[in-house]
C-alpha cells in the first residue's frame, strides 16, 4: 500500500511501507526534507539505498526498542531504508 501525495509542511510525499523491515519515501515536491526511518527492534546497521549505515537506538513510550536513522531527501528523490 502506498500513501500518495501526503502533504507534510511544504512538501508532498509518497510513502510505501513494504513490511516491518523496509520503507520507501519519495519527496514529490517542496524543499529537501529530513526523514527519520524507524524500525522495531535493535539492529546494529540499517541499509539506506543499498549502503550500510550505523543505526541509532531509542525506546518508545511503550517501552519497545527501535532502530532508526535520519535521511535527507532532495526534491524528486526516492529513498529506501531497510533493516
Amino acid at each position: 500500500m502506498t500513501l500518495t501525495g501526503v502533504p507534510i509542511w511544504h512538501n508532498k510525499i509518497d510513502m510505501t511501507p513494504t513490511d516491518t523491515s523496509t520503507t520507501r519515501l519519495k519527496n514529490n515536491s517542496g524543499p529537501a526534507l529530513r526523514w527519520r526511518a524507524e524500525f522495531p527492534g535493535s539492529s546494529a546497521r540499517l541499509i539506506v539505498d543499498g549502503k550500510s549505515v550505523s543505526a541509532k537506538h531509542s525506546v518508545t513510550t511503550g517501552g519497545d526498542a527501535i532502530s532508526w536513522t535520519d535521511v535527507t531527501i532532495s526534491p524528486g528523490a526516492l529513498v529506501t531504508v531497510s533493516k
